[in-house]
């Protein structure tokens, strides 16, 4: 699917505005990282951001996890997914960093924080588009979901 240029522009606009937050997001699971099973505090944190942007996420039953609808309506015959995985490996890092883990064992070595991170921006991008009148209309239904275990 193209963009019609004034939504494209909109994107690039919104990708901008939310690049630091989008850091400062991926910096602080990084120094949390939860191995796979116990992502409760990840899914914890990911709850208050995405409720941050006005969104009403659902967890999974298991309270590690979690999705969130944007745009769907009960007419809606599809939507997009967007996946970001949540859990980190059992790794020690090495990493001095101030964002570096700060956890014994786990770290994300595998892009996890990253994943996690840039799932939230598309949330948060595609969250501000719909809401705005001259482009929510072409905002397709999309379903971002924050998985958790994703390593085993």
């Amino acid at each position: 699917m193209r963009l019609a240029t004034p939504i494209k522009a909109e994107v690039e606009r919104l990708a901008i505005a939310y690049s630091q937050r989008l850091s400062e997001v991926r910096r602080y699971l990084h120094r949390r990282p939860e191995r796979s099973g116990c992502e409760y505090a990840t899914t914890e944190f990911l709850a208050e951001i995405v409720s941050d942007l006005g969104l009403s996420p659902t967890l999974a039953d298991d309270d590690r996890g979690l999705f969130v609808d944007i745009n769907h309506h009960e007419d809606s015959a599809s939507r997009i997914a967007i996946r970001g995985d949540i859990d980190a490996l059992p790794i020690q890092t090495e990493l001095t960093a101030d964002y570096a883990s700060r956890a014994t064992g786990p770290m994300h070595a595998c892009g996890h924080d990253a994943h996690a991170a840039m799932a939230w921006g598309a949330l948060a991008i595609l969250n501000d588009l719909a809401r705005d009148p001259e482009c929510g209309d072409a905002v397709p239904a999309a379903r971002v979901i924050f998985q958790p275990e994703e390593e085993t």
